[in-house]
Formats: structure tokens, C-alpha cells, sequence
């Protein structure tokens, strides 16, 4: 039983709201995760009844014995669209959602494509028809003060979880573009799960014309960018469907597959492209400097990369103040600043003739500083590092 794994906070809670004239069921990613890998995590969805019959038209005053709770006890809570609650307890945050009905509006294909109908009275079958997949279509109803739990399932979604099947629970499902991107996290996050024969077939019904960027960064960096993007791709060219303009430029390369940072998606692109780079980074609200420094960045490098053993000897041979107005330690200097830029381009810093695992222990004493011109101090461990490494 799930109710056996909840922490006693949170029962505790669960039991009060209970107490208060309310059925929780828990619904989604729990459900799926726990009879999936047996595992619980931080993110508690509910769908919230009254415990006694409620007509539709009066369903909003009874929730509010809820939310007038939530205010009396000091909750830490916020009041959604749909009479969706979030409360934090802890390290966890629960959502409460009403049973509801949704319609879809004539020619309305983004997120919030649908009317909706609350009502406390309204079935599983009903409620859950608006969710995406079967096995997110799960729900276990919860008896707190019986310490009981019940499996509702109305549309077989525990069948689809273990036989490894995405399978939308409804023709609804074509209607909202963000689902084709949640397909394509599901997908990634269930690796070994195929997409049901009728579910491929039908992908060329999706509409994308008003696919929004901001649910696809946050599809995206719910799962791994870099395999994301390269699934998004495929499945826009294999099932010829269009997308508004500014999401061509993810279509023109085949990413790493370990990409998983923004500035990772930025760096990989600039490497080919820079003004596609500059597509990406404003389509990721990145801020300017993000491309000033790589720019910077793979300058520096790119000299760093090309210099040869006699040179870095040479120069370790020469007088202290000759050495430091050699414009190879203002480049030493930028890499080290700007050195999170070798993991973003994903750089081997063991190619480097001298790097940063060279230089990332020298220091100079303050007494070699002030024999030093003000403006070259700050080169000076790294000339120290070189002569340690390259001095004969």
C-alpha cells in the first residue's frame, strides 16, 4: 500500500483535510512511480471530493473550507486556475486539483485549448479523460484515518505500465500541442516503452502552429536537452509536421546526446553557427554576455590549442618581466576566468599543452608580487606554472 510510504507529515496533513470533509486521490506521476520503480518522490498530485454529495453550482463555496484552512493553519499555499491549490510541506509540494470535464474549442490547438466544468460528483472515467497517457491516468483513493488504499484505474493504465506501452487515454490527447512534447519526455524517461501502433499512426494530427517556446523549455529541461531536441526532430521530419518559425533552428543539427544545460546548447551550436547561436540563446532567454563570453572563451582557447612545445619553452626561458607582457598569459588568464566554458563545450583540457590542471595550483607570494609591474601581476602564477612545467 502507498499509504504505509507517505511520510507522517504529510499523513498527518492528508488526515486533517480528510477530517474537513474531503476523498484525496492520488493521481499521476506518484501513482505511475510507485508501481513502476517502487519509488515516492517529493511531487504529490491529488484530485480532492467532498465526501458527500456536492452539486456542481455549490462545489466552489464547499472547496473553500479547504483553502480557509490552508489560511487558519499558516500553510505555505498558492490558489491556481481551476481551483488548483499548491501547499508546501517540507521538501514537498502537493497539488490539489477539482474533478473536471474539459471541451475543446473549435480550431484551438496550444495548452489551453478547452473549457472546463468542475464538479465534485463527476466519475474517475470522467475526470481522468483529460489526462494525457493511460499510465498517468492511475489514481490510488486514499482512507487516511482507515490507513487504506484503493487502485481506480479506469482506462487500464496499469496494464499499459507494465507492458510497456505509451498510449494517450483519448482522441483529446491530438488536440494540445504540448503533448506531442510531453510524448517526447515520456519517451526519453521510459526508454524501453513503445508508443501504441495508433498513437504513431495519428501523430500527423497534431497541429504545431501555435506550439509555445516556453512549454518546450519546459518539457525539455524536465528531460535531457540534447535527446530531447534530436527526438523532436525526428518526429517533426518522419511525420511531415510544420512548427512556427523560430524552432527551425533546432532542426538544422543532431545534437550531442549528453547536452543538458542551456549554455551546453548554446556553446554546441556557436561551434557551427554563430549567429544560430544567437537564435538559441535568445529563444532560451539567455543574457547577452552568455555569447560574448564563449566567443571570448574559444579565442582564447583556440590559442591556447595552437601553440607548440618549443614555444611554451621559449618563453618559459625568458626574463620574468619579458614573459608576462607576452600576450599568451592575458589568454591563460580569460580561459581561467571563463573556465566553466571547457565543460560546456564538453572540451578535453588534457589535449591543452598547458591548462587548466597545469596552472590551478600556483600561487605567488607577495613578496615576487610587488617585483612585478602592477598591470602584469596577475599573470604571474601562471608564469610560475609554465616555468614549473617547462623550465629545463
Amino acid at each position: 500500500m502507498i499509504i504505509e510510504r507517505l511520510p507522517e507529515s504529510i499523513l498527518n496533513f492528508l488526515k486533517e483535510v480528510e477530517s474537513l470533509g474531503f476523498v484525496m486521490t492520488l493521481v499521476g506521476g506518484a501513482p505511475r512511480d510507485f508501481f513502476f520503480a517502487d519509488t515516492i518522490g517529493a511531487d504529490l498530485d491529488f484530485e480532492i471530493r467532498a465526501s458527500v454529495d456536492v452539486q456542481a453550482a455549490h462545489w466552489a463555496a464547499y472547496h473553500q473550507r479547504f483553502l480557509d484552512f490552508l489560511k487558519h493553519k499558516n500553510y505555505s499555499y498558492k490558489v491556481l486556475p481551476y481551483l488548483i491549490t499548491r501547499v508546501e510541506i517540507g521538501t514537498f509540494q502537493l497539488e490539489f486539483s477539482s474533478p473536471r470535464t474539459e471541451t475543446n474549442r473549435e480550431d484551438n490547438f496550444s495548452h489551453h485549448h478547452f473549457d472546463a466544468v468542475l464538479d465534485s460528483q463527476f466519475s474517475y472515467q470522467d475526470s481522468f479523460r483529460r489526462r494525457d497517457f493511460t499510465i498517468n491516468a492511475i489514481g490510488i483513493k486514499l482512507d487516511v484515518k482507515n490507513k487504506k488504499d484503493e487502485l481506480v484505474d479506469p482506462y487500464g493504465g496499469l496494464h499499459d505500465l507494465k507492458a510497456g506501452l505509451l498510449k494517450p487515454v483519448s482522441e483529446d490527447f491530438y488536440h494540445d500541442s504540448v503533448r506531442f512534447l510531453r510524448l517526447i519526455r515520456f519517451q526519453l524517461k521510459f526508454n524501453r516503452f513503445v508508443m501504441d501502433a495508433d498513437l504513431i499512426s495519428n501523430l500527423k494530427r497534431f497541429n504545431l502552429s501555435g506550439l509555445s517556446q516556453h512549454y518546450f523549455k519546459e518539457e525539455m529541461f524536465k528531460s535531457t536537452p540534447g535527446k530531447f531536441i534530436n527526438l523532436f526532430t525526428k518526429l517533426i521530419s518522419e511525420h511531415h509536421l510544420s512548427v512556427p518559425s523560430e524552432f527551425n533552428v533546432w532542426m538544422k543539427y543532431s545534437f550531442a546526446p549528453e547536452l543538458k544545460t542551456r549554455e551546453e546548447l548554446v556553446g554546441f551550436v556557436f561551434q557551427q553557427d554563430k549567429k544560430d547561436a544567437e537564435k538559441v540563446s535568445h529563444f532560451l532567454n539567455l543574457p547577452a554576455k552568455i555569447l560574448k563570453d564563449v566567443d571570448s572563451f574559444t579565442r582564447s582557447l583556440q590559442i591556447l590549442s595552437s601553440i607548440k612545445v618549443e614555444d611554451l619553452k621559449a618563453l618559459a626561458q625568458k626574463p620574468e618581466e619579458e614573459a608576462l607582457a607576452d600576450s599568451f598569459f592575458k589568454e591563460v588568464k580569460n580561459c581561467e576566468e571563463k573556465k566553466n566554458w571547457f565543460e560546456f563545450l564538453h572540451f578535453n583540457r588534457e589535449s591543452l599543452l598547458f591548462g587548466p590542471d597545469d596552472w590551478k595550483d600556483a600561487v605567488a607570494t607577495s613578496e615576487s608580487l610587488h617585483k612585478v609591474k602592477p598591470a602584469l601581476r596577475s599573470y604571474l602564477p601562471y608564469l610560475l606554472a609554465l616555468k614549473t612545467k617547462y623550465k629545463t
